[in-house]
């Protein structure tokens, strides 16, 4: 009987003591658990500081420098002079200007006249220098040719017809005539000078052929 209940109280001490042992371990462990989480500590970390830009200068333009300008003393009052009236200027009449003439060029030089004798005796000399073109006197062809030339001491120069006789061969033929001619000297005081001259050549197969 004493065995029994020292069992059963053995059992029941061994079960407190394990209950207690339970308690004493849930308590340790709150314990352990409380030491164990500290209270959670917040870093606040401060926002990065912008560099602040500094604000651009306004560039002024150069002020205009005022030059100070001393004020003159007070001159001391003078009396006004008496102006003196002066003569009114004589108006000066403007220059008369007369129309120049314009210069007339000169004249060219009028060919020199001679005497009715001495072309008497030119025309004679060419009429005395006539070759009668044969051809033209068979084929009974007859004529007059005016020529004109200049003379110069008895030369001549710058030959022309005038007036032809409708023949080619009379007209050649008075032509070979003036330069043929043996022309008279030039009168006193037309020596050196060039004259001017026309003169008719005849080609007359019977009679006379006028000028």
């Amino acid at each position: 009987m004493r065995l029994r209940l020292t069992n059963s109280a053995i059992a029941a001490l061994a079960i407190e003591v394990l209950v207690i042992s339970g308690i004493l371990l849930v308590a340790a462990k709150k314990q352990v658990k409380a030491e164990t989480q500290e209270p959670a500590v917040m870093l606040s970390f401060p926002e990065p500081v912008k560099p602040e830009t500094p604000p651009e200068k306004k560039i002024e333009p150069p002020k205009p420098v005022q030059h100070r300008v001393a004020h003159a003393e007070p001159r001391e009052k003078t009396e006004p002079i008496p102006k003196i009236e002066e003569p009114e200027p004589i108006a000066q009449e403007a220059p008369v200007t007369l129309p120049v003439k314009p210069v007339a060029p000169p004249k060219p030089a009028q060919p020199a006249t001679v005497s009715d004798s001495f072309k008497g005796a030119v025309k004679a000399a060419v009429q005395a220098a006539v070759v009668y073109p044969a051809s033209a006197r068979m084929a009974h062809v007859a004529g007059k040719t005016k020529v004109a030339f200049n003379y110069l001491d008895g030369r001549v120069s710058n030959l022309s017809i005038v007036t032809s006789s409708g023949s080619s061969m009379l007209d050649a033929a008075a032509k070979r005539a003036v330069v043929a001619a043996s022309y008279p000297a030039p009168p006193a005081g037309f020596a050196g000078k060039v004259l001017q001259f026309e003169v008719w050549v005849r080609f007359v197969l019977n009679g006379t052929l006028e000028d």
